[in-house]
């Protein structure tokens, strides 16, 4: 059984360094959207994985990949974003995408606390693409057939994503709350992360 890892909008594979380090390199995929760099949707070995996705990555397995979840562990993540922001938000940040590009980034990471230390390179029609899906897309249909344990890390200061409705959009899982995060998680606070993982592997008995 492999760990299959997915970052959220605006965001690379490298957010997961100090994460999947502590796996065995062997059975884990790192997927990236190409947000930044080129991007690497390979294809996964076949069978039922652990999916650790962060934000948006989690929206993009379920819509992609739920039939080939043993188990979720979804990191600052949702199934429908536009229970969280209005559309004309997102829209927004896409004319700003398009007028200033490094901006709308800036503008970004800062919100979300995250310090700028990302390649530069950004692929504006992929971001742009990935706003669309954070607008078009619901895989909560998705999410409530999974027939897979799930576990849901979340921030008690994640401004992007507030706890009462993170609690709710998950209110089915297994929900970790870390008093002191914010909404990236797998930087900020990526022991606390690794432990529950951890934590999830053994309890479900996930490990073969």
């Amino acid at each position: 059984m492999a760990f299959i890892f997915i970052h959220g909008w605006g965001m690379d594979s490298g957010i997961w360094d100090d994460i999947s380090k502590y796996l065995p390199k062997n059975q884990t995929y790192l997927i990236d959207l190409g947000f930044i760099n080129s991007d690497n949707v390979a294809n996964l070995p076949n069978g039922k994985h652990i999916f650790i996705t962060h934000s948006l990555g989690t929206l993009w397995a379920l819509k992609h990949h739920s039939q080939n979840m043993a188990g979720l562990v979804a990191i600052n993540g949702f199934a429908n974003f536009t229970n969280f922001a209005p559309e004309r938000t997102l829209r927004a940040m896409q004319t700003q995408l398009q007028r200033n590009p490094q901006k709308q980034m800036q503008d970004f990471w800062e919100m979300i606390n995250l310090k700028n230390d990302l390649d530069p390179r950004l692929n504006i029609d992929k971001l742009h693409e990935g706003l669309e899906w954070l607008i078009n897309w619901d895989a909560s249909a998705e999410l409530n057939a999974l027939n897979a344990p799930i576990m849901s890390l979340m921030g008690d200061k994640d401004q992007l994503l507030p706890l009462p409705k993170m609690e709710k959009e998950w209110r089915k899982a297994d929900i970790k709350i870390n008093k002191d995060g914010g909404h990236i998680l797998p930087l900020s606070h990526p022991k606390w992360c690794v432990e529950r993982i951890r934590e999830f592997i053994i309890e479900y008995e996930l490990e073969k």
